[in-house]
C-alpha cells in the first residue's frame, strides 16, 4: 500500500504527462498507484505479470515503467532483462519496487537494467519524487532524439550514404540513403558489426585490417576506397568511400564515411571497354579479310598458271615416258589443286561467304577429320578421338570445320614438343552459360561442343585475352603468322558460336568450340 500521511505539491507544466506501465501482481497496489498517478496528469497502464508487462510495452508504448522485484512468474529482475534486449526497451526509464535493502541485490537490480528503485512500503513522497527525477531524465534524451531526428532529417535529403562507425566497427549511423541501398531499416542495423553484417566474406578481411590500422592511428589508406556491400536480397552494389575521423574530447571515438553507389557507373564503363575492343576486333578483322581477298586473288592466278603448265606438260609426255617425271609432275598438280582449295577458302573468308552449309552431324566430319590429321602428325604422337553419336545436328560448312581442327591440332602438337596425345571429343550442352573469350559477350543456349585438348606448356592469362586476335603470335618469325586463330574466330561466330579456353601453365590447354544446334532441319 501507498503511505499517504505526507503528501508533495507536483509541479505541473504545460509538458503532456509521461505514459507510464506498472507491473505487479498487487492488485490493490497497482490501483492505488495508477490513481495517485492519474491525478497529476500522467497516462498509466496496467499489467498484472511479467509475460503481460511485456506484451503491453508493444501496445502501450510507455515512457517510463513501474516493476515489482517480486511476482508470481517473471520476476523483475528478469523483466528488466527481457526489456534491455528489444530496442524500445534500452530507451525505457525502469524503477523497480523492491523490499530489499542488501547493497548486493541492488546491484544485481541495477546490472539487469534497472535506472531506480523504490523502496517498500511506499510512500507518497517517495513516488513522485522518483517520478519526477525519471521525467526529467526521460525530458531530456527525448530532446536529445528529437535533435537526432531533425539533424537526421538533413542526412535523409543527400543522395550519398551517410554511415557511422565507432571503433568496434559496430554502426552507429546510417541515413535514408543507405537504408533504401542496403534494404535494411536503421533500427534493423543500429548496433551490429559492419563487416559482419553487410560486406561479403572474400572482402571481409582485408576490409576489416584496414579498418583497424585506422583505428590505431594509422589514415594513410582510407582517404578514398571502394568496396562491395551485399544488401539484403543479396545483391552486390560497388561503394565508393570517403571518410572523416569523430574524436571526442581528443580521443578517436569512430569515423563518419560518405559513400556512393557506382554499381551503374562502373557497368557502363566495362561495357564501354568491351564495346571498344569488340570493334578493334572487327576492324582487325575486316583488315584481314581485305587483305586475304587481295593475296588469295593474286596467288590464284600464279596457282592456274602453274596447274595449266603442269596439265600440259603430263599431256607432252609420253604413256611410255620417263615414270619418275611422269610421278613428279601428278605431285605437282595435286599439290596445286589443294592449294587452289586452300584459296577458295581463304577468298570466302574475306568475303564473308556462308561457303555451302549444310545441316550435318558432326561425328562423321570429326572422324574424317582424325583421318586426315594422322600423316600431320609425328610418329611420337598420338590422336584420340571419342565423340558421343546423340549430338544434335549444326549447320556448317563440313570443310571449314577441317581447318578449325587442323588449325588447333597443329597449335596443340607445337606446344607439346611433337610429343604426346592430342584428345579430340565431342558432346552435347543442352544449356551452356559464360563469357566467351574470343568475342567476350556473354552468352547462354544450347550448344554442340567439339573440345582440343593438349597436354602441352600451357598459355597464360595474358595470352588468352589476345589469342584471337589478328597477327597475334607467340611463336618465332617466320613459324607463325598470327592468322590461323582470327580464322578461326571469324569462322566459328559467322556461325553464330562462341569458343571458350581453359588452360594450366605446364599443364596443358582445352579448346571449346560452341556451335548452336539446328532444329527440325
Amino acid at each position: 500500500m501507498v503511505d499517504s500521511e505526507t503528501t508533495v505539491p507536483y509541479n505541473t507544466n504545460t509538458l503532456p504527462g509521461l505514459r507510464i506501465l506498472i507491473i505487479d501482481d498487487d492488485e490493490f497496489l497497482c490501483q492505488e498507484l495508477r490513481l495517485r498517478l492519474e491525478d497529476i496528469g500522467h497516462t498509466v497502464g496496467v499489467a498484472r505479470s511479467g509475460e503481460e508487462g511485456l506484451a503491453c510495452v508493444d501496445s502501450f508504448g510507455p515512457q517510463l515503467v513501474l516493476v515489482d522485484w517480486l511476482m508470481t512468474g517473471m520476476d523483475g529482475l528478469e523483466v528488466c532483462r527481457a526489456l534491455r534486449k528489444s530496442r524500445l526497451g534500452q530507451l525505457l526509464y525502469i524503477m523497480m519496487f523492491t523490499q530489499h535493502d542488501n547493497e548486493d541485490l541492488l546491484v544485481n537490480a541495477f546490472n539487469a537494467g534497472a535506472d531506480d528503485f523504490i523502496p517498500k512500503p511506499i510512500t507518497t513522497r517517495v513516488l513522485l519524487a522518483r517520478v519526477r527525477a525519471g521525467e526529467r531524465l526521460i525530458r531530456l534524451q527525448e530532446e536529445v532524439e528529437r535533435e537526432r531526428r531533425e539533424a537526421h532529417r538533413y542526412l535523409d535529403i543527400v543522395d550519398v550514404i551517410v554511415l557511422g562507425l565507432n571503433t568496434l566497427g559496430e554502426i552507429t549511423l546510417l541515413n535514408g540513403k543507405g537504408c533504401n541501398t542496403l534494404g535494411y531499416t536503421e533500427r534493423e542495423l543500429l548496433g551490429s558489426n559492419w563487416f559482419h553484417t553487410v560486406l561479403p566474406k572474400n572482402c571481409r578481411e582485408p576490409i576489416k585490417a584496414l579498418f583497424d590500422h585506422a583505428v590505431s592511428g594509422n589514415m594513410n589508406n582510407l582517404g578514398y576506397f571502394e568496396t562491395q556491400l551485399v544488401t539484403r536480397t543479396g545483391e552486390y552494389r560497388l561503394i565508393a568511400w570517403r571518410n572523416s575521423v569523430i574524436y571526442d574530447e581528443g580521443t578517436l571515438s569512430g569515423f563518419l564515411f560518405s559513400g556512393e553507389d557506382i554499381t551503374q557507373k562502373r557497368q557502363v564503363e566495362q561495357e564501354r571497354e568491351q564495346l571498344s575492343q569488340h570493334l578493334q576486333q572487327a576492324q582487325k578483322m575486316q583488315a584481314v579479310g581485305n587483305l586475304t581477298g587481295g593475296i588469295a586473288h593474286n596467288f590464284n592466278n600464279i596457282l592456274a598458271s602453274v596447274i595449266g603448265y603442269t596439265e600440259l606438260a603430263q599431256e607432252a609426255l609420253p604413256d611410255s615416258g620417263d615414270k619418275n617425271l611422269k610421278l613428279f609432275l601428278d605431285n605437282i598438280h595435286d599439290a596445286g589443286m589443294e592449294a587452289r582449295g586452300l584459296v577458295e577458302t581463304l577468298m570466302s573468308f574475306s568475303r564473308g561467304d556462308d561457303g555451302g552449309r549444310q545441316a550435318v552431324l558432326l561425328p562423321p566430319v570429326l572422324d574424317d577429320v582424325g583421318r586426315m590429321l594422322k600423316p600431320v602428325l609425328t610418329a611420337s604422337m598420338q590422336l584420340r578421338v571419342q565423340a558421343s553419336e546423340s549430338v544434335p545436328r549444326v549447320l556448317v560448312n563440313p570443310e571449314h570445320i577441317h581447318q578449325m581442327v587442323t588449325n588447333l591440332c597443329i597449335n596443340a602438337r607445337d606446344a607439346m614438343g611433337n610429343t604426346g596425345t592430342i584428345e579430340l571429343s565431342l558432346l552435347h550442352q543442352p544449356m551452356l552459360s559464360a563469357t566467351c573469350h574470343s568475342c567476350h559477350q556473354h552468352f547462354e543456349s544450347e550448344f554442340v561442343e567439339l573440345s582440343i585438348n593438349d597436354h602441352g606448356s600451357g598459355i597464360s592469362k595474358e595470352v588468352i585475352s589476345r589469342m584471337f586476335e589478328p597477327f597475334f603470335t607467340t611463336k618465332d618469325v617466320g613459324k607463325g603468322t598470327g592468322l590461323g586463330l582470327a580464322m578461326v574466330h571469324g569462322t566459328l561466330h559467322g556461325y553464330q558460336g562462341h569458343i571458350l579456353v581453359e588452360s594450366r601453365l605446364g599443364e596443358g590447354t582445352r579448346i571449346r568450340l560452341l556451335f548452336p544446334v539446328v532444329r527440325n532441319e
